[in-house]
C-alpha cells in the first residue's frame, strides 16, 4: 500500500519528539523501522527477501548513512526496503535526500550528498563546482577527434597521390 505525504505527515507527527530531536535518527529509519515492526518483520526475514545485507539495513534504520557504499546505492536501497514494508518508495527517497543534505559534513557520504544537485536541474554553479574540468574534457575529446580525422583525410589523400 502507497502512503501519501499526509500519511507519512501522520507517521513523524506519531514519532516521540525525543527520537526526532536525536542526531542519529532520522524520519526515513523512523518510519521503515516502525512499518517493518508493524508487519512483525525481523531484519533476517527482510535480508531474505529483498537481499539486501542487513548492515547496510541497520544503517538506514539508524541513519547512519555513511556506512552505506554510496549516495547511490543508498537511494536505491532506500526505495527497496520501503517498497517491501509498504511505504511509498518514492516519498521515503526523497526525504532520504533531504536528510542527507543537511547531515553535518562529517562523513564521507554526507560531503557527497552536499554536492549532489537533487532536483534533477544542473546547479553546479549553486554549490561552488566549476564547469571547466568538464569542458576541458569536452574539448579534449573534440580536439582528438579532430586528429583522428584528419589524420584519416592525410592518409586517404597520400594514397590517391601515391596511386598516381
Amino acid at each position: 500500500m502507497a502512503h501519501s505525504w499526509n500519511d507519512v505527515l501522520l507517521d513523524i507527527n506519531d514519532v516521540p519528539a525525543d527520537a526526532l530531536e536525536a542526531p542519529q535518527d532520522t524520519i526515513v529509519g523512523t518510519l521503515i523501522t516502525r512499518a517493518r515492526n508493524d508487519r512483525r518483520l525481523s531484519l533476517a526475514d527482510v535480508v531474505a527477501a529483498i537481499g539486501l545485507k542487513e548492515p547496510y539495513l541497520r544503517a538506514i534504520e539508524a541513519g547512519e548513512y555513511w556506512k552505506l557504499p554510496s549516495i547511490s546505492y543508498g537511494i536505491a536501497y532506500v526505495k527497496t526496503y520501503a517498497r517491501f514494508v509498504g511505504l511509498d518508495p518514492e516519498l521515503i527517497a526523497d526525504q532520504f535526500k533531504a536528510e542527507l543534505a543537511d547531515m553535518p559534513r562529517i562523513h564521507g557520504l554526507s560531503q557527497q550528498a552536499n554536492q549532489l544537485d537533487f532536483s534533477h536541474a544542473s546547479r553546479r554553479a549553486d554549490i561552488g563546482v566549476s564547469r571547466w574540468p568538464l569542458l576541458l574534457d569536452r574539448i579534449g575529446v573534440y580536439a582528438m577527434g579532430l586528429v583522428i580525422f584528419g589524420a584519416l583525410v592525410a592518409y586517404f589523400a597520400w594514397r590517391l597521390i601515391a596511386d598516381r
